[in-house]
């Protein structure tokens, strides 16, 4: 298996593009494969991150932006979430609580 393939969140660029129809509107800072189809990759921080996160706080606000959370953990349960997730099953975002 390529080494790519075993960074957690890889292996999923083409379902993404499926999903958005265009690959140059997806972006990964997980898998390394991105550019072989058509993505991108993020090789570093971004440079203005409030920016960044402004933009999307206004996306979700317009409705225009969704993020799928399925099931939250306390930081203390983080080995369930991990067994949750390596059972393939998940369809949104497992969140690690790390302050309440």
């Amino acid at each position: 298996m390529d080494a790519a393939l075993d960074v957690a969140g890889s292996g999923i660029i083409p379902e993404l593009i499926d999903i958005v129809g265009d690959p140059s509107h997806v972006l990964s800072a997980a898998d390394l494969t991105a550019p072989q189809h058509g993505a991108r990759f993020c090789h570093g921080p971004p440079k203005d991150p409030e920016r960044i996160f402004a933009e999307v706080a206004r996306l979700c606000s317009e409705g225009l932006f969704r993020l799928r959370v399925e099931q939250t953990f306390p930081l203390e349960q983080t080995a369930a979430a991990q067994e949750v997730s390596a059972k393939g099953h998940v369809t949104g975002k497992l969140v690690i609580c790390v302050a309440h």
